[in-house]
């Protein structure tokens, strides 16, 4: 199952991570969330992106099939 964790600090910093996406799917969803932050006037900074490795994904994707019981297919 594919999610979004975000944290915002003390400081106004936001944290946002995306689980379970694969390829593109990450990208075309952060750019979803920015559009859609944005018409609450919530302005986000590309400030580093750190991409997820092979294992991390699959780990991720894997832990999600076992939690829905459906089989992974791309």
């Amino acid at each position: 199952m594919r999610s979004i964790k975000a944290k915002i600090n003390k400081n106004g910093k936001v944290y946002i991570e995306f689980i379970g996406f694969v390829d593109e799917e990450c990208s075309d969803e952060r750019e979803r969330l920015r559009k859609i932050m944005l018409d609450f006037g919530v302005m986000l900074e590309k400030e580093r992106i750190t991409k997820k490795t092979i294992q991390q994904i699959s780990k991720e994707v894997a832990g999600s099939e076992k939690k829905m019981g459906t089989p992974f297919r791309r």
